[in-house]
């Protein structure tokens, strides 16, 4: 049972589901109460869109073993995506009465929370999001860098204590391939393709359109996200978009800038970003959004020269209106790839106090 279970994970790891499905079926044909199997078969029914199936297999799994946790994370995972938030949010909260300080769980339920508090009408791809919202008029729209979690970057924009000012945290559509989807991990999110499969980073080639199909992608899901979820006049609360700032960090900064010359919004600004080096700008049609791209004086990952040749191709290749009005600016500061003190996060977003 162990080998199957150890070989289900490792095609679970790859994203080869069906492979990891058969594995998992064998080892329960052996021993159908294991626990551990079912909340792994579980999460595995979920990422092939099998949503009884999951909800199927988490009940069994507590009911074998009221005291695992993962099992009732795995029951509020199915019935979220059956779309009873209530049923998700009751059993999100007994893993939690198991394992309290579990950051997962805790981060589940905030994401529970906010679809109950505010039921965006987001397409399909971007049902994974937290919201923290305010009386105000502002809109905060944060998008994690590679390899985070939409969750993990609400914490850092509640930290810059914005007034008047809501955020929305949405969370990459597509998994962190190859490292993908653990058995025991609520997923780590990717805007567009960075690795091959073996693991080693993509090598930018002008004939290899992969990261650049996937960034246009990402850039459409988030633009329905807010022209159907946050502009529309049909919705139940509904932000202007001079009012609406669109913050990225790192992959997120690149879609956050691509965001923002196809669609004008209050402002952009992109932390520890540059362009991808087989990007083209579309000249004088780009919106003329107000953009401030920032990067770390001590960046290792992604270095200060490389991002500033990038930024200044970017800014040579904007329209007549950009140049004329000085819209894109560079911003730098004394730290490396992460995100900024809360103090020079107040320097960096000066337009969304308004």
């Amino acid at each position: 049972i162990q080998v199957l279970k150890s070989e289900g994970n490792k095609a679970f790891k790859l994203g080869d589901f069906e492979s990891a499905l058969k594995c998992y079926d064998s080892a329960l044909s052996v021993h159908p109460s294991h626990v551990q199997i079912l909340s792994n078969r579980a999460i595995c029914y979920i990422r092939l869109n099998r949503y009884e199936d999951a909800l199927a297999d988490a009940e069994r799994a507590t009911q074998q073993d009221p005291a695992w946790s993962k099992g009732w994370a795995r029951r509020a995972e199915a019935f979220r995506k059956l779309g009873n938030l209530s049923e998700a949010a009751q059993s999100i909260r007994k893993a939690l009465d198991i394992e309290p300080n579990n950051a997962d769980y805790t981060n589940f339920l905030k994401t529970i929370k906010s679809e109950q508090d505010g039921r965006f009408d987001f397409p399909e791809a971007m049902k994974r999001f937290t919201f923290i919202g305010s009386d105000g008029p502002n809109l905060v729209v944060l998008l994690h860098g590679l390899g985070d979690t939409c969750e993990n970057f609400a914490e850092f924009g509640r930290k810059l204590k914005l007034p008047h000012t809501s955020l929305l945290s949405l969370h990459a559509p597509f998994p962190l391939f190859p490292y993908d989807f653990l058995p025991d991990d609520e997923g780590r999110g990717s805007w567009f393709s960075s690795f091959e499969a073996d693991g080693s980073i993509i090598s930018p080639r002008d004939d290899d359109t992969r990261r650049i199909n996937g960034l246009m992608e990402s850039v459409r899901i988030v633009r329905a996200c807010l022209e159907r979820g946050c502009w529309a006049s049909t919705n139940s609360r509904v932000w202007s978009r001079e009012h609406t700032f669109v913050l990225g960090f790192s992959q997120g900064g690149i879609v956050a800038v691509e965001l923002g010359l196809q669609v004008l919004m209050g402002g952009v600004i992109a932390m520890s970003s540059c362009q991808l080096e087989e990007w083209r700008c579309v000249g004088e049609q780009c919106a003329t959004t107000p953009m401030l791209i920032t990067h770390g004086l001590h960046d290792k990952r992604v270095p200060l020269e490389h991002a500033r040749a990038l930024f200044e191709r970017l800014k040579g290749r904007l329209g007549a209106a950009h140049r004329a009005h000085d819209q894109v600016t560079w911003g730098q500061y004394s730290k490396g790839h992460t995100t900024p003190r809360s103090a020079q996060g107040d320097t960096i977003l000066p337009a969304s106090r308004a």
